[in-house]
């Protein structure tokens, strides 16, 4: 009994402790989202003058409206950012979303030469740095004329990757009793995916979508190096920190970070509880 206690004594240290160092690297968080935001209320000079204020002393909150109209790199305007980051992310996300599914699906539900070769390679292909793919990627989407262009997002339609993982581990879990059922009365293979496996899948694939949106709104990289003409928010950001830096305007870019951020931030906080539920026990139902 004396060991019984002191095991279950250890765990429970362990647990608080953990918590605790969550709860400090959740408090850093939030202090320095505190202190962007009340950069981005403040004057730009007196930012320059005095950048370690904590409090400003009027709270600028036109800096909002001034992003909007003044921030932009080259031709490209905070509007044209904005509406290039709506197709991008618009259009990475179905191609992801429609790709990663079907790929899944039929890995998981199919027996057909190849099918563990494939796997494998996807299994493979996760191991590998993605920076270290750059180049041949770029030459590939290059002479294929997919470089910045709506073409591009034709190459984001690529079923692998973790939400693979995630998609093949439901349809793995899933009985293939409703396939065989639907079979007996006479569906296809079309109509069994689209009215039977796709609907009991809804929920995971919202799930995933949303995670999807999230991560491809907050890209930089990949705009910056493949649509170096077509800037979303976050590329065209990346691109303004240094002007802001030298035109004293580092307010007004704060505020503008903010805003890019808004669609995401707000997205995971309407749907948190859906990602959470869906993203761990979508690959445990069936």
């Amino acid at each position: 009994m004396q060991k019984i206690k002191r095991y279950f004594l250890q765990h429970n240290i362990c647990f608080h402790l953990c918590a605790l160092v969550l709860w400090l690297w959740g408090l850093t968080l939030i202090i320095v989202l505190v202190m962007g935001l009340l950069i981005s209320l403040r004057e730009g000079l007196d930012y320059a003058l005095y950048p370690r204020k904590f409090i400003p002393d009027v709270f600028m909150f036109s800096n909002y409206a001034e992003a909007i109209r003044t921030l932009s790199f080259g031709t490209t305007s905070y509007l044209d950012m904005i509406w290039n980051s709506i197709w991008f992310t618009f259009g990475t996300t179905f191609m992801k979303v429609l790709a990663t599914t079907l790929c899944a699906y039929t890995v998981a539900k199919y027996n057909f030469p190849g099918r563990k070769v494939f796997y494998g390679f996807i299994i493979v292909q996760l191991m590998l740095p993605i920076y270290g793919q750059t180049t041949a990627n770029y030459k590939l989407l290059s002479t294929m004329g997919m470089v910045d262009n709506g073409w591009f997002l034709l190459a984001q339609g690529a079923g692998h990757g973790m939400y693979f993982l995630i998609m093949y581990s439901y349809f793995e879990n899933l009985s293939s009793m409703y396939m065989e059922a639907a079979r007996i009365d006479g569906a296809n293979d079309f109509t069994i995916l689209f009215r039977i496996m796709l609907p009991m899948a809804k929920p995971l694939i919202v799930a995933i979508s949303l995670m999807i949106f999230i991560a491809t709104w907050n890209d930089y990289s990949t705009p910056l190096i493949y649509l170096p003409n077509h800037l979303t928010l976050g590329a065209g950001l990346y691109r303004y920190k240094t002007i802001a830096a030298y035109t004293l305007n580092t307010p007004v870019y704060f505020a503008g970070i903010f805003l890019s951020a808004l669609p995401a931030a707000v997205l995971f906080i309407v749907f948190n509880k859906t990602l959470m539920e869906n993203l761990t026990i979508g690959g445990l139902k069936g």
